[in-house]
């Protein structure tokens, strides 16, 4: 026996009560059925998990699955389909891609520019003002689905109304999405809310959400067609904080609390005990400016339990006034800035103060507590010759390698010191400006500038590659630096000497003695002094290697013949070897392609030299200019030579790489 009143509601005697809402909906029943049915209706489950009503779609209009959704034919708990213009937009109820559940599905047909159509619900949001409302809505729009109208733009749209239920308050919300775009999120859905998280504060006279979910054609072309599915719509809530339960001893440990203020997201960790008004350290978190900043509020540090992990990086810019940068850098070494933007190295050293300088000129003032300072230094490598531009009834030289810079270290008592020092990082020397388009020899590279730790000690700087002529004919390339002279520019003849204290020309460097450089094989190698640059005999492929160095900067290597045959630049020196064979640095350039430029000795050795750019036959094609050298003393590779003729030039020397002082306090 049971009981229905004039709202449908079935009062059953035996006690069992089934309440249904105005579509026919059951809204609540205390008689759940095997199915799983029974309990709250879909309504109100979606009201409790979602905060709106119907707001995955559980319930359809009463014509059914695929039915126009207008007036006579509504969405239960949604108004509408509100037409703004035109006719082309209309909403179905469909099941979705699972079969199992219900999406609703808006679909734009050709029509008229400014088409455009939405459902709406008004939501009643909580009186209290500790709260941020925020619209959401997931579209899934497959390439399938959406057709033609990528376009298009699926809209939500939010408006605060006062208690009557009209009268609107505060800013609107609205936030659209193109089809194409939905389409490339993942699972083809996308993610959209009314409101930046800027901006959706509700005002305080606010009582109800007015909540549209639309489709518009905007840049749509008037014959695109397509669909888009809602498949479900919610409200973000957000309140001042959040609590969080101890999970393994409530009774001692009180709640975790997070919380916003004033764009400072706190984190507080559970006090210690229950006693009213304790207070603990919490962590703030600000990200201002792209940066994230984490404060210890309280007393204590930042306390690491576990290693951290650093990405590598390039330098960051100096850090504001009174804060200090640690970051660790490409070559694997971790450093420091400080406020006044000098880097340092910091090593494990029990405490060592490390300054790294890799260019210009400033003062070093040791710290107070420090007694000795270990000085490493490297020359700047020299730049290499650019190559020949000649015609091609002979063979036309390439330019000849730059020579490396030499690499010295030494103790000082700071005590003998006057400080502060200044203390000057050589420059790496330009290299030879390619010729053409006109017959021409090449063009000098230039000398690598010392390293200088005031008057107390000296890094030299490789010589150049040397200009070669417009008729081929044997010559050398720079030769390295000595730990006592510069290296010299390279020479017509088939020898160089390196710097002192070498004394042999051609010979490969011993002790502080730079590498001499040869026209008829690799340039030399040599220990603590530069290796020298690729020279190259008065015959075709006759370009050599760079030298390699074990502490100093290696030489950059030759570039290739061009003219009657053109052929492939020469390797740059290595470095951290002793090699008389020479190559090893930046490879040489293929022909008619540049060289590539040595790599960084990453303060632990100098750098290598730069490849040899490629040589040309064409009169219309450049040959390769030469890499550069590596950071730490590289020589520069030569320019490959070039053909004279329409438009072709021949190449560009490599620049030498730059020098460095690293200055190590005990």
């Amino acid at each position: 026996m049971s009981t229905t009143d004039s709202d449908g509601n079935i009062f059953y005697d035996e006690g069992d009560t089934n309440i249904v809402g105005p579509f026919g909906d059951e809204l609540f029943s205390n008689d759940p059925a095997a199915d799983g049915s029974g309990g709250f209706g879909a309504p109100i489950v979606d009201y409790i998990n979602m905060h709106v009503y119907n707001g995955s779609f559980p319930l359809g209009p009463g014509l059914g699955l695929s039915t126009s959704i207008g007036s006579n034919n509504t969405m239960p708990y949604w108004s509408g389909l509100h037409v703004v213009s035109g006719n082309a937009i209309t909403a179905t109820w469909e099941r979705d891609s699972s079969g199992s559940d219900y999406n609703l599905r808006f679909t734009m047909a050709a029509g008229a520019a400014g088409d455009e159509a939405y459902v709406e619900q008004i939501v009643r949001i909580p009186h209290s003002k500790a709260y941020t409302t925020v619209p959401s809505a997931l579209f899934y729009g497959p390439t399938a689905l959406i057709g033609t109208a990528g376009s298009a733009l699926a809209y939500v749209t939010a408006q605060f109304l006062q208690s009557d239920g009209v009268t609107t308050t505060g800013t609107v919300g609205t936030n659209t999405v193109s089809l194409t775009t939905v389409d490339t999120g993942s699972g083809d859905l996308w993610s959209l809310r009314a409101y930046a998280d800027t901006t959706a504060a509700d005002p305080l006279d606010a009582a109800f959400l007015r909540v549209r979910i639309g489709l518009k054609r905007d840049a749509a072309a008037t014959s695109a067609a397509g669909s888009v599915d809602v498949t479900d719509v919610h409200l973000i809530l957000g309140s001042i904080f959040a609590y969080v339960t101890d999970l393994d001893d409530s009774a001692t440990y009180g709640p975790a609390r997070m919380g916003q203020n004033a764009g400072l997201l706190d984190i507080a960790p559970g006090f210690i005990t229950h006693t009213a008004g304790s207070t603990a350290p919490y962590i703030r978190l600000d990200i201002p400016f792209g940066e994230v900043v984490l404060t210890p509020v309280g007393t204590g540090a930042v306390q690491v339990e576990t290693f951290v992990r650093v990405k590598e990086v390039a330098a960051p810019s100096t850090p504001g006034s009174g804060y200090y940068s640690i970051y660790a850098k490409t070559d694997g070494i971790l450093y420091g800035k400080n406020d006044a933007g000098t880097e340092v190295e910091l090593g494990g050293g029990g405490g060592a103060t490390v300054t790294v300088r890799t260019s210009g000129t400033a003062d070093w003032t040791p710290d107070a507590a420090s007694t000795a300072v270990r000085v490493l230094m490297w020359g700047g490598g020299a730049g290499g010759a650019s190559g020949v531009c000649g015609g091609n009834g002979q063979v036309r030289a390439g330019g000849g390698g730059g020579g490396g810079g030499s690499f010295v270290v030494k103790d000082f008592q700071i005590s003998d010191l006057t400080t502060p020092v200044s203390v000057a990082v050589g420059a790496g020397g330009a290299g030879g400006a390619k010729v053409g388009t006109a017959a021409s020899a090449g063009n000098d590279g230039v000398v690598g500038g010392n390293t200088t730790f005031g008057t107390y000690l000296t890094a030299y700087g490789g010589g150049q590659g040397l200009g070669p002529a417009l008729a081929i004919v044997a010559e050398t390339g720079g030769s390295g630096a000595g730990t006592a002279e510069a290296g010299a520019i390279g020479a017509t003849g088939t020898t160089n000497t390196g710097g002192l204290p070498a004394s042999t020309a051609g010979a490969d460097g011993i002790a502080g003695q730079g590498g001499g450089s040869n026209s008829a094989s690799a340039g030399s190698a040599a220990e603590y002094g530069g290796g020298a640059g690729g020279g190259h005999t008065n015959a075709a492929n006759g370009d050599q290697t760079g030298g390699t160095s074990l502490w100093g900067g290696g030489g950059g290597g030759a570039g290739g013949n061009g003219g009657i045959s053109q052929n492939n630049g020469s390797d740059g020196g290595n470095t951290a070897v002793y090699v008389v064979a020479g190559g090893g640095g930046g490879a040489g350039g293929a022909v008619r392609t540049n060289g590539t430029a040595g790599t960084s000795g990453a303060g632990k050795k100098g750098g290598t030299g730069g490849g040899g750019g490629g040589g040309s036959s064409s009169a219309t094609v450049d040959a390769g200019d030469g890499g550069a050298g590596g950071l730490y003393g590289g020589g520069g590779g030569g320019g490959g030579a070039g053909t004279s003729g329409t438009s072709a030039f021949s190449g560009k020397g490599g620049a030498g790489g730059n020098g460095a002082a690293i200055i190590i306090e005990f």
